[in-house]
Protein backbone atom coordinates (compact mmCIF):
# COMPACT_ATOMS: atom_id res chain seq x y z
CA UNK A 1 0.00 0.00 0.00
CA UNK A 2 2.61 2.18 0.83
CA UNK A 3 4.61 1.88 -2.49
CA UNK A 4 1.06 2.40 -4.45
CA UNK A 5 0.45 5.92 -2.38
CA UNK A 6 4.40 7.15 -2.99
CA UNK A 7 3.60 6.24 -6.76
CA UNK A 8 0.76 8.28 -7.12
CA UNK A 9 2.03 10.91 -5.31
CA UNK A 10 4.67 11.03 -7.81
CA UNK A 11 2.55 10.67 -10.41
CA UNK A 12 -0.72 12.52 -10.05
CA UNK A 13 1.07 16.05 -10.12
CA UNK A 14 2.81 15.13 -13.71
CA UNK A 15 -0.49 14.38 -15.14
CA UNK A 16 -2.64 17.40 -13.37
CA UNK A 17 -0.52 19.63 -14.83
CA UNK A 18 -0.18 18.43 -18.47
CA UNK A 19 -4.28 18.41 -18.10
CA UNK A 20 -4.03 21.90 -17.18
CA UNK A 21 -1.30 23.49 -19.56
CA UNK A 22 -2.94 25.95 -22.29
CA UNK A 23 -0.31 24.32 -24.66
CA UNK A 24 -1.23 20.42 -25.99
CA UNK A 25 2.24 19.73 -26.24
CA UNK A 26 2.74 18.00 -22.72
CA UNK A 27 -0.36 16.50 -22.88
CA UNK A 28 0.63 14.99 -26.16
CA UNK A 29 3.56 13.74 -24.71
CA UNK A 30 2.01 12.11 -22.17
CA UNK A 31 -0.46 10.17 -23.91
CA UNK A 32 1.66 9.11 -27.02
CA UNK A 33 4.03 7.74 -23.91
CA UNK A 34 1.32 6.03 -22.13
CA UNK A 35 -0.18 4.49 -25.29
CA UNK A 36 2.73 3.03 -26.30
CA UNK A 37 4.06 1.60 -23.14
CA UNK A 38 0.10 0.04 -22.31
CA UNK A 39 -0.39 -1.17 -25.93
CA UNK A 40 3.01 -3.30 -25.44
CA UNK A 41 1.36 -4.59 -21.88
CA UNK A 42 -1.95 -5.27 -23.91
CA UNK A 43 -0.98 -6.74 -26.75
CA UNK A 44 1.09 -9.21 -25.24
CA UNK A 45 -1.77 -9.69 -22.46
CA UNK A 46 -4.11 -10.34 -25.73
CA UNK A 47 -1.90 -12.72 -27.99
CA UNK A 48 0.28 -14.34 -25.20
CA UNK A 49 2.97 -13.83 -27.38
CA UNK A 50 6.12 -11.05 -27.08
CA UNK A 51 5.16 -7.70 -28.47
CA UNK A 52 6.11 -7.68 -32.02
CA UNK A 53 8.31 -4.36 -31.72
CA UNK A 54 7.67 -0.59 -31.52
CA UNK A 55 6.60 -0.43 -35.17
CA UNK A 56 2.56 0.36 -34.48
CA UNK A 57 3.94 2.09 -31.66
CA UNK A 58 5.73 4.87 -33.47
CA UNK A 59 2.83 4.97 -36.51
CA UNK A 60 0.61 5.85 -33.40
CA UNK A 61 3.22 8.59 -31.56
CA UNK A 62 3.41 10.09 -35.38
CA UNK A 63 -0.62 10.14 -35.79
CA UNK A 64 -0.95 11.71 -32.38
CA UNK A 65 1.74 14.49 -32.83
CA UNK A 66 0.67 15.45 -36.13
CA UNK A 67 -2.78 15.42 -35.26
CA UNK A 68 -2.78 16.93 -31.97
CA UNK A 69 -0.13 19.75 -33.03
CA UNK A 70 -1.96 22.25 -33.32
CA UNK A 71 -5.48 23.83 -32.00
CA UNK A 72 -8.52 21.99 -33.95
CA UNK A 73 -6.39 20.27 -37.13
CA UNK A 74 -8.63 18.77 -39.98
CA UNK A 75 -8.24 15.36 -38.27
CA UNK A 76 -10.41 16.72 -35.65
CA UNK A 77 -13.03 18.27 -37.63
CA UNK A 78 -13.82 14.90 -40.02
CA UNK A 79 -12.89 11.98 -37.65
CA UNK A 80 -15.72 13.25 -34.86
CA UNK A 81 -15.62 11.14 -31.32
CA UNK A 82 -18.87 9.15 -33.28
CA UNK A 83 -16.49 7.68 -35.89
CA UNK A 84 -13.72 6.77 -33.09
CA UNK A 85 -16.18 5.88 -30.87
CA UNK A 86 -17.73 3.35 -33.42
CA UNK A 87 -14.47 1.84 -34.73
CA UNK A 88 -13.06 1.78 -30.71
CA UNK A 89 -16.47 -0.34 -30.07
CA UNK A 90 -15.60 -2.81 -32.92
CA UNK A 91 -12.22 -3.46 -31.81
CA UNK A 92 -13.29 -4.04 -27.64
CA UNK A 93 -16.25 -6.34 -29.05
CA UNK A 94 -13.34 -8.32 -31.21
CA UNK A 95 -10.58 -7.88 -28.13
CA UNK A 96 -11.99 -10.90 -26.18
CA UNK A 97 -12.54 -13.19 -29.09
CA UNK A 98 -8.90 -12.81 -29.97
CA UNK A 99 -7.71 -12.89 -26.51
CA UNK A 100 -9.60 -16.80 -26.67
CA UNK A 101 -7.38 -17.63 -29.98
CA UNK A 102 -4.43 -20.00 -29.92
CA UNK A 103 -2.50 -17.23 -32.32
CA UNK A 104 -1.11 -19.98 -33.93
CA UNK A 105 -0.92 -17.64 -37.81
CA UNK A 106 0.30 -14.43 -37.98
CA UNK A 107 -2.36 -12.89 -39.76
CA UNK A 108 -4.54 -13.82 -35.40
CA UNK A 109 -1.19 -12.25 -33.80
CA UNK A 110 -1.33 -8.92 -36.09
CA UNK A 111 -5.15 -9.08 -35.69
CA UNK A 112 -4.31 -8.91 -31.88
CA UNK A 113 -2.47 -6.25 -32.26
CA UNK A 114 -4.22 -3.54 -34.55
CA UNK A 115 -6.95 -4.09 -31.88
CA UNK A 116 -5.09 -3.92 -29.25
CA UNK A 117 -3.56 -0.28 -30.32
CA UNK A 118 -7.02 1.50 -31.52
CA UNK A 119 -8.39 0.32 -27.84
CA UNK A 120 -5.12 2.37 -26.33
CA UNK A 121 -5.24 4.83 -28.65
CA UNK A 122 -8.63 6.15 -29.59
CA UNK A 123 -8.94 7.10 -26.23
CA UNK A 124 -5.85 8.86 -25.96
CA UNK A 125 -7.00 10.71 -29.04
CA UNK A 126 -10.54 11.60 -27.47
CA UNK A 127 -8.61 13.04 -24.35
CA UNK A 128 -6.49 15.28 -26.46
CA UNK A 129 -9.52 16.53 -28.21
CA UNK A 130 -11.73 17.28 -24.71
CA UNK A 131 -8.10 19.23 -23.99
CA UNK A 132 -9.00 21.64 -27.05
CA UNK A 133 -12.48 22.19 -26.53
CA UNK A 134 -12.45 25.47 -24.30
CA UNK A 135 -8.59 26.63 -24.85
CA UNK A 136 -7.28 29.17 -22.16
CA UNK A 137 -4.96 32.31 -22.64
CA UNK A 138 -2.23 32.30 -20.70
CA UNK A 139 0.13 29.45 -19.60
CA UNK A 140 -2.65 27.35 -17.49
CA UNK A 141 -6.37 26.30 -18.78
CA UNK A 142 -8.04 25.10 -15.45
CA UNK A 143 -11.20 24.06 -17.11
CA UNK A 144 -10.27 21.94 -19.27
CA UNK A 145 -12.64 19.05 -20.08
CA UNK A 146 -10.01 16.67 -20.56
CA UNK A 147 -10.32 16.87 -16.15
CA UNK A 148 -13.81 14.80 -16.73
CA UNK A 149 -12.24 11.91 -17.85
CA UNK A 150 -9.46 11.73 -15.35
CA UNK A 151 -9.99 13.51 -12.26
CA UNK A 152 -13.59 11.78 -11.42
CA UNK A 153 -12.12 7.99 -12.03
CA UNK A 154 -9.14 9.19 -9.37
CA UNK A 155 -12.00 10.04 -7.09
CA UNK A 156 -13.41 7.07 -7.68
CA UNK A 157 -10.70 4.58 -7.62
CA UNK A 158 -9.65 6.12 -4.52
CA UNK A 159 -13.53 5.85 -2.39
CA UNK A 160 -13.98 2.59 -4.27
CA UNK A 161 -10.45 0.59 -2.30
CA UNK A 162 -10.28 2.62 1.10
CA UNK A 163 -14.70 2.10 1.71
CA UNK A 164 -14.71 -1.74 0.23
CA UNK A 165 -11.79 -2.31 2.15
CA UNK A 166 -12.94 -1.51 5.37
CA UNK A 167 -16.91 -1.86 4.79
CA UNK A 168 -17.00 -4.14 1.57
CA UNK A 169 -18.39 -8.01 2.30
CA UNK A 170 -20.52 -9.27 -0.80
CA UNK A 171 -18.08 -9.60 -3.80
CA UNK A 172 -19.05 -7.43 -6.73
CA UNK A 173 -17.51 -10.55 -9.15
CA UNK A 174 -15.46 -12.91 -7.99
CA UNK A 175 -14.46 -14.70 -11.07
CA UNK A 176 -13.08 -11.28 -12.44
CA UNK A 177 -12.33 -9.50 -9.97
CA UNK A 178 -11.58 -11.37 -6.70
CA UNK A 179 -11.19 -8.21 -4.51
CA UNK A 180 -13.90 -5.73 -5.92
CA UNK A 181 -17.31 -5.36 -3.78
CA UNK A 182 -20.64 -4.10 -4.04
CA UNK A 183 -19.51 -1.10 -1.34
CA UNK A 184 -16.74 -0.71 -3.11
CA UNK A 185 -18.74 0.05 -6.25
CA UNK A 186 -20.79 2.06 -5.31
CA UNK A 187 -18.72 4.27 -3.44
CA UNK A 188 -16.90 4.84 -6.62
CA UNK A 189 -19.81 5.62 -8.65
CA UNK A 190 -20.29 8.64 -5.84
CA UNK A 191 -16.93 9.76 -6.01
CA UNK A 192 -16.77 9.82 -9.31
CA UNK A 193 -20.24 11.33 -10.39
CA UNK A 194 -19.64 14.01 -7.03
CA UNK A 195 -16.26 15.38 -8.80
CA UNK A 196 -17.74 15.22 -12.17
CA UNK A 197 -21.12 17.65 -11.15
CA UNK A 198 -18.58 19.89 -9.81
CA UNK A 199 -16.62 20.24 -12.75
CA UNK A 200 -19.96 19.76 -15.11
CA UNK A 201 -20.82 23.08 -13.44
CA UNK A 202 -17.65 24.85 -13.27
CA UNK A 203 -17.70 24.11 -17.05
CA UNK A 204 -21.50 25.33 -17.89
CA UNK A 205 -22.62 21.73 -19.24
CA UNK A 206 -26.20 21.51 -19.49
CA UNK A 207 -27.72 19.57 -16.43
CA UNK A 208 -28.48 16.39 -18.84
CA UNK A 209 -24.99 16.11 -20.24
CA UNK A 210 -23.85 16.07 -16.28
CA UNK A 211 -25.97 13.33 -15.70
CA UNK A 212 -24.88 11.52 -19.04
CA UNK A 213 -21.07 12.60 -17.99
CA UNK A 214 -21.92 10.55 -14.62
CA UNK A 215 -22.74 7.56 -15.61
CA UNK A 216 -19.96 7.84 -18.28
CA UNK A 217 -17.13 8.07 -15.35
CA UNK A 218 -18.75 6.19 -12.47
CA UNK A 219 -20.35 3.02 -14.41
CA UNK A 220 -18.29 2.90 -17.76
CA UNK A 221 -14.82 3.51 -16.00
CA UNK A 222 -15.87 0.47 -13.55
CA UNK A 223 -16.78 -2.06 -16.59
CA UNK A 224 -13.29 -0.64 -18.02
CA UNK A 225 -11.40 -2.17 -15.14
CA UNK A 226 -13.59 -5.49 -14.95
CA UNK A 227 -13.16 -5.49 -18.78
CA UNK A 228 -9.58 -5.39 -18.52
CA UNK A 229 -9.78 -7.74 -15.32
CA UNK A 230 -11.54 -10.13 -17.42
CA UNK A 231 -8.68 -10.51 -20.02
CA UNK A 232 -6.10 -11.31 -17.11
CA UNK A 233 -7.91 -13.69 -16.16
CA UNK A 234 -7.93 -15.09 -19.71
CA UNK A 235 -4.17 -14.60 -19.68
CA UNK A 236 -3.59 -16.47 -16.42
CA UNK A 237 -2.65 -12.76 -15.16
CA UNK A 238 -3.06 -10.69 -11.74
CA UNK A 239 -1.39 -7.34 -13.00
CA UNK A 240 -0.88 -6.41 -16.87
CA UNK A 241 2.85 -5.61 -16.04
CA UNK A 242 4.96 -4.25 -13.28
CA UNK A 243 5.93 -0.90 -14.92
CA UNK A 244 4.62 0.96 -11.46
CA UNK A 245 5.31 -0.45 -8.03
CA UNK A 246 2.35 -0.84 -6.04
CA UNK A 247 0.02 -0.41 -8.84
CA UNK A 248 1.32 -3.31 -11.45
CA UNK A 249 1.25 -2.48 -14.92
CA UNK A 250 0.19 0.79 -17.16
CA UNK A 251 -3.02 -0.75 -18.04
CA UNK A 252 -4.38 -1.29 -14.17
CA UNK A 253 -3.60 2.24 -13.86
CA UNK A 254 -5.70 3.69 -17.33
CA UNK A 255 -7.90 0.97 -17.93
CA UNK A 256 -10.72 3.14 -16.67
CA UNK A 257 -10.11 6.13 -19.03
CA UNK A 258 -10.38 3.83 -21.80
CA UNK A 259 -14.03 3.51 -21.38
CA UNK A 260 -14.80 6.49 -20.61
CA UNK A 261 -12.88 8.86 -22.76
CA UNK A 262 -14.77 8.13 -25.85
CA UNK A 263 -18.14 8.36 -24.08
CA UNK A 264 -17.10 11.73 -22.87
CA UNK A 265 -15.68 13.29 -26.27
CA UNK A 266 -19.14 11.48 -28.11
CA UNK A 267 -21.12 13.49 -25.32
CA UNK A 268 -19.46 16.59 -25.48
CA UNK A 269 -18.89 16.82 -29.20
CA UNK A 270 -22.78 16.49 -29.40
CA UNK A 271 -23.62 19.47 -26.66
CA UNK A 272 -21.05 21.31 -28.90
CA UNK A 273 -22.70 21.40 -31.80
Amino acid sequence: MRERVLTSLVLAPLVYATLVASAPYPLIALMAVAATLAHREVSEMVTGRPHRGPVLSLVLLAVIAVTCAVDRPRFLATMTPLVWSVIWGLCILLTPVLASRKFSRPWDVLAGEVATLVWVALPMVCVLWLHQLNPATGMWNLLSAAQLVVLPIWAGDIAGIVVGRRFGKRLLWPSISPSKTWVGAAANFAAASLITVGLGQALALPADTVALACFATGILGQLGDLFESNLKRMAGLKDSGNLLPGHGGLMDRIDSILFTAPAMALLLHFTQN
